[in-house]
Formats: structure tokens, sequence, C-alpha cells
């Protein structure tokens, strides 16, 4: 075989062993299980005996016809972190959490001054749709109530799209948070609004994803 022509197989081998070894890490990535964080006042009951006790209830309502899927997530998810194994297991194999495809932007809301940091919790349905979304949580410049930011939100919802969660292999609604930090035009030195990126999916942390709905 000719030099150049040898050079030439040997690109492509190499090319064609690493779009192997990506495509292998991608589908890894997407069958890994998932972790959601539980809701607060649920991880605080099921700790020590009480954790086995979630676990058997979660078990439950995902045997349940229909199955609620939701509550499973979290009794699971709590029963996780309260020490049981088994419940850690289930989560890892037959779960699976949302994946953002577009996340809704704040870039057009603009802080009253300095920055703020704000959390909106919302749902996505079994098509992948933010539906429900709230505020749960805002600091820095940012009134507790404020119509505009909220306004800004309601607006760009709609453009936000997930792969929703499955449990084996069975879209079901769940809730994500997205985290945004938003910067002020003033003092100039900090520019203009900046969106943030949310938290992991499903706890997106996570949560998300995501999360997760630990607030």
């Amino acid at each position: 075989m000719a030099p150049d022509r040898l050079a030439v197989f040997w690109f492509l081998l190499v090319a064609g062993c690493a779009s192997s070894t990506k495509a292998t890490t991608a589908a890894a990535a997407s069958t890994r299980g998932w972790h959601p964080v539980p809701p607060v006042e649920l991880a605080d009951r099921c700790q020590a005996e009480a954790a086995q006790r979630c676990y058997q209830e979660g078990m439950q309502a995902l045997g349940a016809q229909p199955p609620d899927a939701f509550m499973a997530q979290n009794l699971l998810a709590a029963a996780c972190e309260g020490g049981v194994a088994e419940a850690c297991g289930v989560l890892e194999r037959r779960f699976r959490a949302p994946t953002p495809v577009a996340v809704p932007s704040l870039a057009q809301y603009v802080p009253p001054s300095g920055y703020a940091v704000v959390q909106y919790t919302c749902r996505v349905s079994t098509a992948g749709a933010l539906v429900g979304c709230r505020r749960t949580r805002s600091s820095g410049s940012t009134p507790k109530f404020d119509a505009t930011l909220d306004a800004s939100f309601k607006e760009a919802e709609t453009s936000g799209h997930y792969q929703p969660a499955t449990v084996d292999g069975v879209a079901y609604e769940t809730e994500v948070r997205l985290n945004y930090v938003l910067k002020s035009a003033t003092p100039p030195s900090l520019g203009g609004a900046t969106q943030a990126v949310p938290d992991r999916p499903a706890d997106v942390t996570a949560d998300q994803h995501s999360q997760g709905n630990r607030m």
C-alpha cells in the first residue's frame, strides 16, 4: 500500500476508534442510574429504623396499578439517604433522570442592583415540557415578590424542554430545579445580566437536574 494511502487508512482507523469510544461513553452515561434528592421533610422522616419502612412504601408505590413513580422516587431517595442499600440499587437500575434539552433563559431580566440568585422549581411532564413553575428561592437584590422577574420567567418557560424522567423505560412526571445567578448593569464592572446553568438534572442536583426537589 502506498505511503499516502497508508496514512489515510491509519487516520480513519484512529478516528473510527475515537468515535466509537465517545459513543460508548455517551451510551454508558445515558444508562447510568439516578439518585434524586428527596424533599427535606421526607428525608428527615426516613432516618434510622424508619428508612426501611420508607423503602417498603416506595416499592409499594412503584408496584401499584398504575405506579406512582414520583412518590416512589422520593421515598426510595429518602430511604437511600437513610442508609438502605436496596433503595439505592432500585434507583440505580430502574430510574433515569430528566435531561435538559433547552433551558429557559433569564438573560432579559436585569436585577435592580448588584446581583440576584433565584431558583425556580418546575414539573417536567411526560412529554418533556416545563409546567407549573414557581420561584422557590431568591436572594441578593431581587425582592421576594418581583412581578417583573416572574413574568420574565413565565415568558421563557415555554422554551424549556427536557427528556422526561423514566422508570423501567416509561416516562413519568417529576420535578427539576433551575438556578440562576443574574448580575445588574450597575456597577459597570459587573456587566449585563448573565444566565446561570441549571442545577444538575433531576437532583437535575438534577438536580437534574435536579433535579431533585429539595429546597
